[in-house]
């Protein structure tokens, strides 16, 4: 039977993560094992980066959290992507404009054609090529859509 292999840096930041979003929903370990159907020991070693969830347990740590499984993977905070999905996560409005503008400048620096380059070199456009310092925040966050909401003037779903 084949050797299970350690568990690496991915395990160890994801761990890391769901601690610090357990922690700030001020959650035992124990409630949220519960609540999620796991065992506290197998949470606890999630934590610890001893062990890997599956995408099944961090859709359902997720959720019991109140954040978007994005939220989870969202583990390496040095990356300026991984910054603004927590940023957004917190509703840090001065964040988001800070890190957008950051983001921006760091692009308008790069040598002229190194993102046709990279684009290229990947076989299409880049996602998000322009970004805007200057994003507009919605007040509230949209309201949600209900089949109710979306009726026409029949009373039909489109």
């Amino acid at each position: 039977m084949p050797r299970r292999s350690a568990p690496g840096p991915l395990a160890r930041s994801l761990g890391a993560r769901v601690r610090h979003l357990r922690e700030e929903a001020n959650i035992t370990q124990e409630k949220l094992a519960w609540d999620c159907g796991f065992a506290k020991g197998f949470l606890s070693q999630v934590e610890a980066g001893k062990s890997m969830p599956s995408l099944a347990a961090l859709v359902a740590l997720a959720k019991r959290l109140g954040v978007d499984p994005i939220d989870v993977l969202a583990t390496d905070l040095r990356k300026p992507l991984h910054r603004v999905v927590d940023a957004v996560r917190r509703t840090d409005r001065d964040a988001i404009q800070e890190l957008l503008g950051r983001l921006d400048t760091e692009r308008a620096s790069a040598t002229p054609g190194s993102n046709r380059q990279a684009a290229e070199n990947d076989g299409g456009p880049r996602r998000n090529e322009s970004r805007s310092a200057d994003v507009t925040l919605p007040a509230e966050p949209p309201a949600r859509s209900t089949p109710e909401a979306r009726r026409g003037p029949r009373g039909l779903l489109p």
